[in-house]
């Protein structure tokens, strides 16, 4: 039986190694034209085998990335100061630093202290569990943006076990609010996954937001975050009462009192909350706050970060956005986002905004299929953002639709964060179809019917 298996992952190994490596070749043998240029083709070797071997993942997305920035020098694609200059850019770096915050967090036992409080405020009941962890994905994202996932899944799974739930609607409706709860308040909550998408449509035109603003442009979103885990837990509302709260009562006591190292990790995730809601006044990049502040772990007075903690942080993550980065600033330097930008406009110039933002939704949904976030980033960006500056549409808008559209999913293979939460067994494939289903249907109608509206309302269309 194991002979058939290794044969039959060496047979499917083989053919997406034909696949990556025919991919190239074809592109190469296809003839230059005065717009098709000769870098404009390596270009489009290089990076389409890369986004291959991203979605295909049959080596490190950090060695992709690398032979990505590097073969673009190799070959003259763009000089090394572009190829390379993602690294100046304060993304990786707020990246590295949001990691860091989350280690320190999560080790100290504060990530959980919190969690715990939340659904004991919330009640131990069914609704009350979904509550809870919605109240409490908002503070740790608060805390540390977008870094809480993990944190989120093995709490899921410890209420699913204390009440001895089997695969069912109810362990899947907890695991997929652990999942909103962990991720969806960025969608309105300023973080490093949104500044990536600034960066790369930095290479068209340079927008800025602060965290201020990011929530209240975004305050419909807060509205849908809300929503969308009473309609999880309407319909996956169990027959039986379910009651944990003894359970979490035990789990939040076993941490004892507030310890000194948590109070210090509080204080300088508090540090990072007052330099993000005063960015008006030191002007000064609020990514560069996530990347310096998780430092202060390490100076006297505030000192709890270990060597532990900066070596499980996620350098494989900081490589690959570094690298879908420098893709997007590749073809904004040889201005492939104007050629496709200008390929585009004719379908968009003079239609609603409407039309523009159902447009932009449904190719990034689409998308999703073929790509991961990162990787739909990379390639849709740098063009969108030109759409959106030949139709005098701010670019901030775009982004938070393509920012929200990634989340939407029909599959768990779609987006390895959802792997996670689907990895500890709790939810059917049938379940998360039927609910993530639900959900996409729901969020372009959201998109169109308040979103849209609220942006032209606030000046931002």
């Amino acid at each position: 039986m194991s002979e058939i298996v290794t044969k039959n992952t060496s047979i499917k190994e083989k053919i997406k190694w034909a696949i990556v490596i025919l991919v190239p070749i074809i592109i190469m043998f296809i003839p230059t034209t005065e717009t098709f240029t000769p870098e404009l083709r390596k270009y489009a070797a290089i990076t389409l085998t890369s986004i291959i071997l991203f979605v295909l993942n049959i080596i490190p997305t950090a060695v992709t990335a690398m032979g990505l920035m590097i073969l673009y020098v190799i070959f003259n694609v763009v000089p090394g100061e572009v190829a390379f200059g993602a690294w100046t850019n304060f993304i990786p770096w707020m990246v590295l630093g949001g990691f860091l915050l989350a280690n320190v967090l999560d080790r100290i036992g504060l990530l959980n202290r919190i969690a715990y409080w939340s659904i004991m405020k919330t009640g131990g009941t069914y609704f009350g569990i979904i509550a809870g962890l919605g109240l409490g994905g908002i503070i740790l994202n608060v805390l540390a943006p977008g870094r809480v996932y993990v944190a989120f899944a093995a709490l899921g799974y410890g209420i699913c076990k204390a009440l001895n739930l089997k695969v069912s609607k109810e362990s899947g409706g907890i695991m997929l609010a652990a999942f909103i709860s962990s991720w969806f308040p960025t969608f309105f909550l300023y973080n490093s996954n949104f500044a990536t998408i600034q960066g790369l449509g930095a290479a068209v035109t340079d927008v800025t937001v602060t965290y201020v603003q990011y929530l209240y442009h975004n305050i419909p979103y807060v509205i849908w975050y809300f929503v969308l885990l009473f309609l999880l837990a309407k319909l996956t509302k169990p027959k039986e009462k379910i009651d944990i709260k003894d359970f979490v009562t035990i789990e939040y006591t076993k941490l004892g009192k507030i310890t000194k190292p948590e109070i210090q990790g509080a204080i300088g995730a508090i540090i990072l909350v007052i330099f993000l809601l005063t960015a008006n006044v030191h002007k000064i990049n609020i990514g560069w706050g996530f990347a310096l502040i998780p430092l202060l772990y390490y100076v006297p007075g505030l000192k709890i970060g270990t060597v532990e903690d900066m070596q499980k942080i996620n350098y494989q993550m900081v490589i690959f956005v570094t690298g879908a980065l420098s893709i997007g600033q590749a073809a904004s330097a040889l201005g492939l986002g104007t050629l496709i930008a200008n390929a585009l406009l004719p379908i968009l110039v003079g239609k609603s905004p409407y039309f523009v933002f159902a447009a932009i939704w449904v190719t990034v949904v689409i998308s999703k299929f073929f790509l991961t976030p990162l990787a739909v980033y990379a390639t849709l960006t740098v063009p969108l953002t030109e759409i959106a500056l030949n139709l005098n549409i701010d670019p901030l808008p775009v982004y938070y639709a393509m920012n929200v559209a990634t989340s939407e999913i029909i599959l768990p293979y779609q987006w390895a964060l959802v792997l996670i939460f689907t990895g500890y067994g709790m939810i059917s494939t049938k379940d998360f179809v039927k609910l993530w289903g639900m959900k996409m249907a729901l969020s372009i109608i959201f998109l169109l019917a308040i979103a849209v509206p609220y942006w032209m309302l606030i000046g931002l269309i």
